[in-house]
């Protein structure tokens, strides 16, 4: 692997991140005015219990699919793979979806969140099976490093949804109409994923039987760990919202729900880079290639910190107009919550690349007890925080979840022996941020309105970028080597 095709891959992924962040930049708030602030935290109570019940149903599948499918282990491994975790997933979403079904058919739905709910499960049921196989086809295309088609679907997928979301909810379908725009989107992308799919894996091979040798345990431990590993990460951002629901009203979990949605921009490109990296260091793991794995992880981290800090800044600097310019002046007070998410937000995006690196390893039990610990933190502040501070508390314990992240995944790194980070460089960026942090908020506090959204990110981005040449925390020929790229891939594009 070079550095060429982690930044081609990085470039992919992040360009249909790209689209689909402007698409739900536009969806979003369209979606969350006609649903209203009850009716948007009823959806956003709903994604919560979903997103729990997603880690412990596909999480597993779609890291062994990374993983696994990029390893080089015979002619037939591919096939071998593509079949055995086609059924293992089948059996997980099967489950998932009838205790979804049972939920609702036995009245516990209406129970515990109200009669409404009880459609809204059923829903759910068939959701969890329409998103598990159009998850699994597009991390097979991922982990085969098929990019360039696994990220077309994920536009595919945001624009459907946003289409037949905003259409019914449009027509009074209210949640459960935004639930079907769900359902449509993932089973075209199955579908066509599936076409994609055809000419690098044997489809009918998940008929066959699994070989003897074929290492089924193996596979099964590394889905178990992932899955602890996941549901530990990911009830980094589902606890706050569902230990809300007992006490605040449905108007402020939608209120804070908005608040998550716009500081979980920053995780874009970290994102983009950590789903990257699973695939392009499988193969260093497996030779034990330690020196190539550090050079990853510093200048990937290196350049995730640059970025995710110059956004969080302008987040910052710009939440009194963007929060009520984009969602509505109903959602006003999400700018409170906001600030307080932000460090953390950008602690847990600069930490998101070492969590890749380190989950594309097998051994995952030190990630096991990194990941535990924080979401352990995360789960006692938020019990502490909300029933007194309620979304301002839940705000602030999940910022101090977050932010323990990146600590934990560098105590990780150099437990399995690899560099995370380069020290200088990290002196470098602190400079950086530490100059040009009360420059840009200063610059956002004396303009008002659209005048500060069209000062504030080109005159800070400009700044920023500036100082980083200055203090050496971005050399000029990195410049070069980036510019040459995106250059390179959007004109392939157009070829």
């Amino acid at each position: 692997m070079t550095r060429k095709s982690v930044l081609s891959a990085v470039v992919s992924i992040f360009g249909g991140k790209v689209v689909v962040m402007l698409i739900g930049i536009l969806s979003t708030p369209i979606i969350a005015r006609l649903l209203g602030s009850d009716g948007y935290g009823a959806y956003a109570s709903i994604l919560a219990v979903f997103g729990l019940t997603q880690i412990l149903m596909s999480s597993g599948i779609s890291s062994a699919s990374q993983a696994y499918f990029s390893r080089s282990r015979g002619p037939e491994w591919v096939d071998q793979v593509w079949g055995f975790l086609f059924r293992v997933a089948g059996a997980f979403a099967l489950l998932a979806g009838a205790a979804f079904a049972a939920f609702a058919y036995f009245g516990l739905a209406a129970h515990f969140f109200g009669p409404d709910f009880t459609n809204y499960f059923y829903l759910l049921a068939v959701y969890a099976v329409a998103l598990q196989y159009s998850t699994y086809v597009r991390r097979v295309l991922m982990g085969l490093q098929l990019e360039k088609f696994s990220e077309p679907l994920t536009v595919i997928k945001r624009g459907t949804f946003a289409v037949v979301a905003v259409a019914l909810a449009y027509f009074g379908y209210g949640v459960g109409g935004v639930l079907i725009g769900h359902i449509v989107s993932c089973i075209l992308i199955f579908t066509v994923g599936l076409w994609f799919l055809r000419n690098h894996v044997n489809l009918s091979s998940v008929a066959r039987r699994t070989p003897n040798d074929f290492p089924s345990r193996d596979l099964l431990t590394y889905n178990l760990q992932s899955t602890v590993v996941v549901l530990f990460f990911s009830s980094l951002y589902h606890v706050d919202v569902l230990m809300l629901q007992g006490f605040v009203s449905e108007s402020q979990i939608g209120i804070y729900k908005a608040a998550l949605v716009l500081v979980e921009f920053l995780w874009l490109v970290p994102q983009s880079v950590q789903w990257a990296l699973i695939q392009r260091v499988s193969d260093y793991w497996e030779y034990d290639e330690l020196s190539e794995i550090s050079a990853v992880a510093t200048r990937a981290t290196q350049y995730v910190s640059l970025l995710t800090i110059l956004l969080a800044l302008g987040l910052a600097a710009l939440a009194d107009t963007v929060v009520p310019l984009y969602y509505g002046r109903e959602y006003s007070e999400a700018v409170t919550p906001l600030l307080i998410l932000l460090p953390g937000t950008a602690a847990l995006a600069i930490g998101r690349p070492l969590f890749g690196i380190t989950k594309a390893s097998e051994k995952l039990r030190p990630l096991i007890a990194a990941t535990g610990f924080t979401a352990g933190l995360n789960l006692i502040l938020n019990a502490v925080l909300i029933p007194q501070y309620g979304v301002n508390g839940a705000a602030a314990a999940s910022t101090a979840g977050y932010a323990a992240l990146p600590v934990s995944m560098v105590v990780c790194a150099w437990y399995l022996n690899y560099r995370p980070v380069n020290w200088n460089n990290a002196i470098r960026i602190l400079a950086v941020s530490m100059v040009a942090g009360p420059v840009i908020l200063w610059l956002g506090g004396q303009l008002d309105g659209l005048i500060s959204l069209l000062v504030v990110p080109p005159v800070g981005g400009l700044i920023f970028l500036i100082l980083s040449i200055v203090f050496g925390a971005f050399p000029r020929d990195d410049i070069r080597e980036v510019l040459d790229k995106v250059q390179d891939h959007l004109g392939q594009d157009f070829v």
